[in-house]
């Protein structure tokens, strides 16, 4: 018994140490987790985003596309009823 005394008197600061160091790397790991969670949920969240960005560019060309043609059309319109009444 007063073997183990003296052996823990002596390594306390060993002791004391490890469990300080153990201490910080379950801290460091949950940060590492609650920063990944964060992460992944503003990836989740770009994704959505960019979704609805690609979505809003298809609606614009398709937008773009049938303005052009209703463009074109009323031009050649125009044209025919232009060079048919001069």
């Amino acid at each position: 018994m007063q073997r183990q005394e003296n052996a823990i008197k002596k390594w306390w600061w060993v002791i004391t140490f490890i469990l300080c160091v153990f201490g910080a790397y379950i801290h460091g790991i949950r940060e590492k987790k609650q920063a990944i969670q964060n992460l992944a949920l503003r990836l989740e969240e770009m994704q959505q985003e960019k979704m609805a960005r690609l979505q809003e560019k298809e609606e614009l060309t398709l937008q773009l596309a049938s303005f052009e043609a209703s463009a074109e059309w009323q031009q050649s319109c125009h044209g025919s009823f232009d060079e048919a009444n001069p």
